[in-house]
C-alpha cells in the first residue's frame, strides 16, 4: 500500500514561523528562537528542493523518506560544488571529475552557511515531517511509540535528540541514540530484533511476551556535508542531504511481528578503521554525560582523524575494506542461514560433493530463498563491486542482479541510506517485486569504524495474524 500526500512547498518564511509559533506553544523552545529566521536563511532555504518519496507501507512497517537541499545533477556541477566547499583545502587538480557511473549522477546538498541553530531547527522541522508521515502510514500516534532510535553520524548540540524528542511528545527514556555512521541504522534494526531492548519493552507493552507488538520509531538525519572546515576531499563529491523513518511493530516472539530475525551477525573490525574516520562532536569536556543520558551505541573502533579534522576519508582503500569484509560477512551470515534451514529440513541441506570445499554449503543454492539483499550505496563504485562479489558464482554466493537492485542514485546520506534502500523495496515497483508474507530479505550495512552488520529477516504480514493469547 502506497499512501499518496499532496505535496507542499516547504522551505519558506511563512511555513518556517508556522513551525517556531507551535514548538514555542508546546514550551519546546523560546520565543527567541524566532530571530534564528532571517533574511539569509530565508534565501539559502529558497535554494532548496524537497524530494520525498511516496510513504512506503505495508502491514507492520511504514517508511517515509526525502532528499532535500540544493540539487546538482552533473559531474560538472558536483566538482565545483565540492571547489566550493572544501574552499582551497586541496588544490583544484586534486578533485576528480567523478563520472556517474563511479559517484552518483546528482546529489541533495543543503547550503554552506547555515549557523549551528539554523541547522538544529532545520533538522527539527524534517524530523516533525518525515515521523509524521511514518506514524500516519502506521496509523500510530507519537504517544504508541515504545522506543525510539534515533540514527546519525554526527550530532549539532548536545541536546539535539532531546528536542526532537520533546518535539514529538516521546519522552527521553524511551530514546536511544545510535552513533554509528553509515551502520547506525542497519545496527539498530539488528539489535531490536536481536532482543537488545525487551527488557524494558515488556515494562512498557502489557501482554508482550505472549504477542501483544511494541511500536519501534526510528528516525536518521544526515547533512554532514553542511559542515565548514576540513574534510577529506571525497565527502562533499558524495554525501547527500536527506532524513528517513521507518516505525514498525515488534513481537519477541517469531512470526508474531512483521520481521523476524533468522540469523545475523554484527562484527566491529579495528584493521581498516583507519580508512574511515570522523571527529565526535561528544566527549566528556565538551558535552558531559552526553553518551550515559542519550544511552549513545557507538562504532568499538571508531578513531578521530588528525589535526581535529571533520572527516578524513581514504576513499579507495576505505571502498575496498568494505568490499571485501561486506562479502565475507555476507558468506558468514548465509553459512548460519544454511544451518537453519538444513536443520528445519534434510531437503536443503546443500553441501559440496567434490574439491577444495567438499563438505561445505553450497550458498549459492540458499541465495534463492532470499527475495532481496538490501545493500549500503556509499558510491556506485563501491556499490557495483559488492554487487558484482554478490552475484557473480565464482565469488561464492550467487544473487541474481534483481535481487541486489541499485535503488539510490541521490548521494550517499549515510545513516539515512538503509531507511531509503528499504522503503524503496517495500512495496511492487521499478526495483522489482515488494515485500510479502513469508519472504526472507537480506540487509547488510557498513560504517566508520569497521562496523558491520549483516542480517537475514523473514517478513510475516500481521494483518493475517489472530490477536495475541
Amino acid at each position: 500500500m502506497q499512501r499518496e500526500r499532496e505535496e507542499v512547498a516547504y522551505f519558506d518564511r511563512e511555513r518556517f514561523s508556522a513551525f517556531l509559533d507551535n514548538l514555542i506553544f508546546e514550551g519546546v523552545a523560546t520565543s527567541e528562537i524566532l530571530n534564528v529566521i532571517d533574511d539569509e536563511m530565508i534565501e539559502k532555504l529558497n535554494r532548496m528542493e524537497w524530494k520525498p518519496d511516496t510513504v512506503q507501507v505495508i502491514p507492520g512497517i511504514s517508511s517515509a523518506v526525502a532528499f532535500y537541499g540544493e540539487h546538482y545533477t552533473t559531474p560538472e556541477t558536483i566538482r565545483q560544488n565540492a571547489l566550493n566547499r572544501l574552499n582551497g583545502q586541496y588544490p583544484d587538480e586534486e578533485i576528480e571529475l567523478i563520472q556517474p557511473d563511479k559517484g552518483f549522477p546528482e546529489i541533495y546538498q543543503i547550503p554552506l552557511g547555515f549557523t549551528e541553530p539554523q541547522r538544529m531547527l532545520l533538522q527539527q522541522f524534517v524530523a516533525q515531517e518525515i515521523l509524521q508521515n511514518s506514524y500516519e502510514g502506521l496509523g500510530v500516534t507519537a504517544e504508541d511509540v515504545d522506543l525510539f532510535i534515533i540514527t546519525c553520524s554526527i550530532p549539532i548540540q548536545e541536546d539535539w535528540a532531546e528536542r526532537i524528542s520533546r518535539m514529538m511528545g516521546i519522552p527521553i527514556e524511551k530514546m536511544i541514540i545510535y552513533h554509528k555512521a553509515c551502520n547506525s541504522t542497519g545496527s539498530a534494526i539488528f539489535d531490536v530484533h536481536n532482543h537488545e531492548y525487551d527488557d524494558e519493552l515488556r515494562e512498557r507493552v502489557e501482554g508482550f511476551d505472549l504477542g501483544e507488538r511494541a511500536v519501534i520509531s526510528t528516525i536518521a538525519i544526515e547533512d554532514a556535508n553542511s559542515i565548514t572546515g576540513k574534510s577529506d576531499k571525497m565527502s562533499p563529491l558524495l554525501f547527500a542531504t536527506a532524513v528517513g523513518a521507518t516505525t514498525f511493530e515488534y513481537s519477541p516472539l517469531p512470526n508474531r511481528g512483521p520481521l523476524t530475525l533468522v540469523t545475523g551477525i554484527q562484527k566491529d573490525i579495528e584493521e581498516g578503521a583507519q580508512h574511515l574516520r570522523y571527529q565526535k562532536t561528544y566527549d566528556e569536556k565538551n558535552w558531559p554525560q552526553y553518551r550515559e543520558k542519550y544511552r549513545v551505541i557507538e562504532s568499538k573502533f571508531l578513531q578521530s582523524p588528525p589535526e581535529g579534522w571533520l572527516v578524513d576519508m581514504n576513499g579507495p582503500e576505505s571502498g575496498v575494506y568494505f568490499r571485501v569484509n561486506g562479502i565475507e560477512l555476507t558468506k558468514e551470515v548465509l553459512t548460519e542461514f544454511a544451518k537453519v534451514l538444513s536443520a528445519a529440513d534434510e531437503n536443503f541441506d546443500f553441501r559440496i560433493e567434490e574439491g577444495d570445499k567438499k563438505g561445505e554449503f553450497d550458498l549459492t543454492k540458499y541465495v534463492q530463498f532470499i527475495k532481496k539483499a538490501i545493500v549500503h550505496h556509499p558510491s556506485h563504485v563501491v556499490f557495483d563491486n559488492l554487487g558484482k562479489r554478490l552475484t557473480q558464482p565464482n565469488f561464492g554466493i550467487g544473487f541474481k542482479t534483481e535481487q541486489v537492485p541499485f535503488v539510490i542514485p541521490e548521494g550517499n546520506a549515510p545513516s539515512v541510506i538503509i531507511h531509503i534502500a528499504l522503503a524503496r523495496q517495500l512495496n511492487d515497483g521499478e526495483f522489482g517485486e515488494g515485500i510479502k508474507d513469508g519472504d526472507k530479505f537480506m540487509i547488510l550495512s557498513f560504517g566508520a569504524g569497521g562496523s558491520f552488520t549483516c542480517a537475514i529477516y523473514e517478513y510475516t504480514d500481521v494483518s493475517k495474524l489472530p490477536a495475541a493469547a
